[in-house]
């Protein structure tokens, strides 16, 4: 089984990835749970029906943690994984649908996915870590550590601070509905971080910073490249040093560029093509999400 999920801490899906965290019953410990569709936010379609997988932790009757993630197989996707941990260790994996529409064999809790924007928390994660080690500040301007980089129609990045990049108030334009726009164009494209950065920035500036809130990959995008300045190292090894190793995540990692496989064990990955038709799009080149949605786990 693979025991990362037993330990990596509270995560929700990706913003096009319907939420699969189910509030707690009355009494139980809080829970850690990460629970993700087969192959996060790429995995549409092929409803398919399948048998719980998991512990005896909660018994024999279906939870409404299991009850949810059928809810998610009956609403399409091909299959839907999650992981629960209790503050005293018991912990219990579902798996729902199946991970091989053509072969039709049953979903397993443990293969490895691609997150998506659970990424995110990673990356967060790291920043923070710059920001105690006194290498960043929060309310610092993103042109600090990026000089000249962050700039363009209403964007100054003398004004952006780290904060907001964090927080998504930075009011910079996306990037991915772009780039990514044609999941199947950009299968086998390595897209380099500062080429989606200049896509982002022949757009105009959404709103100025800090006057509201809206999601944009952009904002994740930027911070990776702060880490990769700050740090002076490639944003997969300060993953891997800073949260994967130290936490003995084994099946947990950022691709290298050019990285198209998954190294473990792993459901297939399905994405709609313009004919309604579902194509696996399991082996792909993940740079088009890089630091706001590449990591597998």
């Amino acid at each position: 089984m693979n025991h990362d999920r037993a330990h990596e801490t509270s995560a929700t899906p990706s913003n096009t990835t319907p939420s699969s965290t189910t509030p707690a019953s009355p009494g139980r410990k809080r829970l850690s749970i990460i629970a993700i569709s087969t192959a996060a936010a790429l995995t549409v379609g092929a409803v398919a029906f399948g048998a719980w997988s998991r512990t005896d932790a909660f018994g024999s009757a279906p939870t409404p943690l299991e009850e949810r993630m059928q809810s998610l197989v009956d609403a399409g996707y091909p299959a839907a994984l999650a992981s629960v941990t209790e503050a005293g260790g018991d912990h219990v994996d579902v798996a729902v649908g199946e991970d091989n529409i053509e072969e039709g064999t049953k979903a397993t809790a443990d293969g490895e996915v691609r997150i998506a924007s659970n990424t995110k928390m990673f990356v967060a994660t790291i920043v923070l870590q710059l920001v105690e080690e006194g290498l960043v500040a929060l309310d610092e301007p993103i042109d600090t550590y990026l000089p000249g980089l962050v700039a363009g129609d209403g964007v100054d990045g003398t004004v952006i601070t780290v904060r907001q990049l964090l927080q998504h108030t930075s009011g910079l334009p996306e990037y991915a509905d772009q780039v990514a726009a044609d999941a199947f164009g950009v299968q086998e494209t390595y897209i380099s971080p500062r080429d989606m950065l200049d896509v982002a920035l022949e757009k105009p500036a959404v709103f100025a910073p800090g006057e509201r809130w809206e999601y944009s990959n952009t904002n994740y995008l930027t911070l990776g490249l702060l880490i990769e300045r700050v740090t002076e190292r490639p944003l997969y090894e300060q993953v891997d040093a800073r949260i994967v190793e130290p936490l003995g995540l084994r099946h947990t990692y950022l691709p290298v560029p050019g990285e198209m496989a998954l190294r473990g064990d792993h459901p297939r990955g399905y994405h709609l093509d313009e004919a309604g038709e579902l194509r696996d799009i399991t082996s792909m080149d993940p740079s088009f999400a890089w630091s706001a949605g590449a990591i597998v786990a």
